[in-house]
């Protein structure tokens, strides 16, 4: 493909705000399993953590049961740039697509994020 080819650090629980992965010192990204009301309150705190440590911070979901927590964290954080210019994206598996190919997944978006 041309150009330099580089191997990309990935690490796992990485940086001063241990992200669940991070990508290259510049992408922490936050996972969480079956979301529930407590997880929301902490992931704010995370994602405003991240947002002082990295370009960008992936939030991705697999499950919710906190579903109004979730809306109010994308409505407030989806789209906006902290203090250092970071973004924040929203990602979320919905149970009934556990296993399924991005493709096969109904009522979502590119990359799997939920349309609603």
């Amino acid at each position: 493909m041309g150009g330099n080819q580089r191997d990309i650090p990935v690490s796992k629980e990485h940086g001063k705000s241990k992200a669940d992965i991070a990508v290259d010192d510049s992408v922490g990204i936050e996972m969480k399993r079956e979301l529930s009301n407590s997880q929301t309150k902490k992931l704010r705190g995370q994602i405003e953590d991240y947002l002082d440590n990295y370009s960008y911070v992936i939030v991705l979901a697999c499950g919710i049961k906190d579903k109004d927590g979730w809306r109010k964290l994308k409505n407030k954080y989806q789209g906006q740039q902290g203090f250092d210019g970071g973004q924040v994206e929203f990602i979320w598996k919905k149970k009934e697509s556990y296993g399924k190919e991005l493709n096969e997944s109904q009522n979502q978006g590119s990359f799997g994020r939920d349309i609603f």
